[in-house]
């Protein structure tokens, strides 16, 4: 006999349990997000969750292969999204395989444009654990850190690569530019995570491709350089710099080793 559908929290309910798994939930560590823990947590739990939440979902889909939801929260004049994908081993009982998640905090600047708000003030009441602070703290120095910088797409992109844990972190923050420096602050980013099995024994490029594309992995590994080839501090330095919940400062990076669009 079929489980009965799981009912839908109402919205401030539903609300409030999005911004207290975003704020604070020490049992659920990386690869696991939201109680959802790619090896173990199989495609009825997911779709459980994400039925639970569609209260507060602009979009859910649910599938064999691959679910996804796109949760958004009105809070003081900001919009908090959430948009998760979760994609299962069709080869292990719809075991969950992986997860992809970006967390984007937006303001409305007329109607029906939306544009993200790089400094607001949702990033420090529920986004702390995002936070490139928090993760150095939690989950101590990645195995590399790498960078992107291109004055065309107007983005910095900062990569932290744990994927010996079964996770990425990539921050994207705005590029600012000074004389012939590049500069990305992390603390202006919003957050892409990509979680795994760790048994798949992913790098970073594959683990955020997920696809085994060979051209998207050759891509990312041309394009994004080591931290130490590109500025002037080693990983040591990064870690003991951005562990620090008091450090505000910006990466920079010569625009000379980044060619145009």
């Amino acid at each position: 006999m079929a489980l009965p559908a799981p009912s839908p929290l109402p919205q401030k309910e539903a609300e409030a349990l999005i911004l207290e798994l975003l704020q604070y939930n020490p049992d659920c560590l990386f690869p696991c997000w939201f109680g959802l823990t790619p090896g173990e947590t199989d495609d009825k739990a997911t779709k459980a969750l994400f039925e639970k939440l569609a209260a507060v979902s602009l979009r859910t889909t649910l599938n064999d292969d691959v679910d996804g939801a796109f949760w958004r929260i009105n809070k003081d004049s900001f919009l908090l999204d959430t948009i998760t994908s979760a994609i299962y081993d069709q080869s292990s009982s719809n075991i969950l395989e992986s997860l992809r998640i970006t967390i984007e905090v937006k303001r409305e600047v007329q109607a029906g444009e939306l544009n993200t708000a790089w400094e607001n003030p949702l990033n420090e009441q529920f986004l702390q654990a995002y936070r490139l602070p928090s993760v150095l703290s939690t989950y101590n120095q990645p195995r590399n850190v790498l960078m992107f910088a291109n004055e065309g797409w107007r983005y910095f992109e900062l990569v932290l690569d744990y994927s010996d844990q079964g996770f990425v972190i990539w921050y994207s923050a705005p590029l600012d530019s000074e004389g012939e420096k590049f500069l990305g602050c992390p603390e202006k980013a919003f957050v892409n995570l990509y979680l795994w099995t760790p048994d798949l024994t992913y790098t970073w490029a594959e683990g955020v491709t997920g696809n085994g594309d060979t051209s998207e992995i050759d891509s990312l590994n041309r394009d994004f350089q080591p931290l130490e080839d590109v500025t002037s501090m080693t990983l040591d330095k990064f870690y003991d710099a951005f562990v620090n919940t008091e450090n505000d400062t910006c990466l920079e990076t010569p625009k000379e080793l980044w060619p145009g669009p």
